[in-house]
């Protein structure tokens, strides 16, 4: 019983590396993730590679998501039925000494194990990996990127079927999923408020970045002035 209590652990663990993996490519920051590769190669370092499959999986990240839901789906179902198969009966026979329940042994440990799994696979499997990913993206992005490289080439049958797939879908409505975001003036001004509270950016930098976007409301007259 304690090996198939590993074999479950390590599958819950392995749901949370693809929760993690996602949030960091989904939530790094292309500009970012480019800032560090130039700091790289300006230093002199030939290791870059993390970063440019980082910054490739960030940029068209299809086939990356189709890996990440495929290896979550099959991990989630294989914890659920591995789980229940070998943990459900001998916790059904504990349960069962109870004379009350002795009849209904078997399903009551069926569902409790089947909730304490779902419990440990939101908490471990899910929400804790993607809070760690949001408190760094694209340091964990550059980490996370040759290993979910390599599951995208393995699951690359699967991974081709669900892409075109999910592209012939958004066809369907009309959407091409590579839709060009537009940045706004006011998004770059509360990014720079950002950095100023961080300590990023200095004041003297946020006027300089407000008078230089105020330019284009400024009349030619007022400029000569």
């Amino acid at each position: 019983m304690a090996v198939d209590i590993v074999i479950l652990a390590v599958l819950i663990l392995l749901n949370g590396f693809f929760s993690l993996s996602e949030m960091a490519i989904v939530s790094s920051r292309r500009q970012r993730l480019l800032g560090l590769l130039t700091r790289q190669q300006e230093a002199g370092k030939s290791s870059t590679g993390g970063i440019e499959l980082a910054i490739s999986l960030n940029q068209d990240p299809s086939r990356f998501l189709s890996a990440v839901q495929i290896g979550i789906t099959l991990v989630g179902v294989f914890a659920g039925a591995f789980g229940g198969a070998t943990l459900a009966a001998p916790l059904g026979e504990v349960i069962g000494e109870w004379e009350m329940l002795a009849e209904y042994g078997e399903p009551i440990a069926f569902a409790l194990v089947v909730v304490i799994i779902t419990y440990f696979s939101l908490i471990i499997g899910e929400l804790v990996p993607k809070r760690v990913a949001l408190s760094n993206p694209e340091r964990i992005a550059i980490k996370i990127a040759r290993p979910m490289v390599a599951v995208t080439r393995a699951l690359s049958p699967a991974v081709t079927l669900l892409s075109y797939s999910t592209e012939s879908v958004l066809k369907a409505y009309g959407a091409t999923g590579q839709d060009v975001v537009e940045v706004t003036e006011e998004e770059i001004k509360h990014l720079v408020e950002e950095g100023v509270a961080t300590g990023a950016v200095e004041s003297v930098e946020r006027d300089i970045v407000n008078r230089v976007l105020g330019l284009g409301d400024t009349r030619v007259g007022e400029v000569m002035r």
